[in-house]
């Protein structure tokens, strides 16, 4: 989502940016589908907001020290779990 005015009809090249970075970062594996509609208003007067989907494959997760079969609730990082949420 895009936080514009009404009338600016450039919302797909703002988040061309997006597009290209997680591609540059990711390679192949980053391309994807994705939206770019246009918001009267944001969160916390952010300029966008990006929502993503990711799927973590077995191997990268055996990278990380876990075991692939064991199910994704044993992976949760309490440091992670235990933040506030951004929004009050």
């Amino acid at each position: 989502m895009v936080n514009s005015a009404a009338g600016f009809i450039d919302r797909p090249k703002v988040m061309n940016g997006f597009s290209d970075f997680i591609v540059q970062v990711f390679g192949e594996r980053g391309k994807h589908a994705r939206a770019a509609v246009g918001m009267a208003e944001l969160p916390m007067n952010l300029c966008v907001e990006i929502e993503v989907v990711v799927e973590v494959e077995p191997q990268l997760r055996e990278q990380e020290g876990h075991d692939a079969n064991e199910p994704p609730e044993k992976l949760r990082r309490p440091e992670i779990e235990n933040r506030r949420p951004l929004r009050a």
